[in-house]
């Protein structure tokens, strides 16, 4: 190989080298940005299921209340059938809360794990494009001193 056929092939090893070391950066900073837009969502998922429990628990003491005020209105006995299901009631409103606050929960805990799984996707894509640099610039060298 000549001088200019060495430079050419050394430029051209030099760019594809450089464009290796910015795909490696590239993909961790999209790795680091989407963990981050993925929390922001976990916390707005989390924030999203406490308002609906809130509002949830919130409709069952207002049917609650007015299954107590028919009762009261009705001149019934609060006793024995009557209260059992007005006591089931409340617990059947309070178990749905219990769920959903739960299942807000697992939503925001499943965002979470889908942000640490882009970031560690990007830090493997970044790894990944930094021994290919590598490569290139060892097949370069030796391709350079053969000649």
């Amino acid at each position: 190989m000549d001088w200019i056929s060495k430079a050419l092939f050394g430029a051209g090893k030099g760019l594809s080298v450089f464009g290796d070391v910015s795909d490696a950066e590239e993909a961790w900073k999209t790795g680091v940005y989407n963990r981050e837009a993925a929390y922001r969502d976990a916390d707005l998922a989390k924030q999203a299921g406490e308002f609906d429990v809130r509002q949830f628990r919130r409709q069952g003491r207002e049917f609650m209340a007015g299954q107590s005020a028919e009762v009261a209105h009705s001149g019934w006995a609060r006793s024995g059938s009557l209260l059992d299901a007005l006591a089931d009631n409340a617990m059947q409103v309070e178990l749905e809360a219990s769920n959903r606050e739960f299942n807000a929960g697992e939503r925001a805990r499943s965002l979470r794990i889908s942000g640490d799984m882009a970031r560690s996707r990007g830090a493997s894509m970044r790894k990944q494009n930094y021994l290919k640099a590598g490569g290139t610039l060892l097949s370069a060298a030796q391709k350079f001193w053969e000649g």
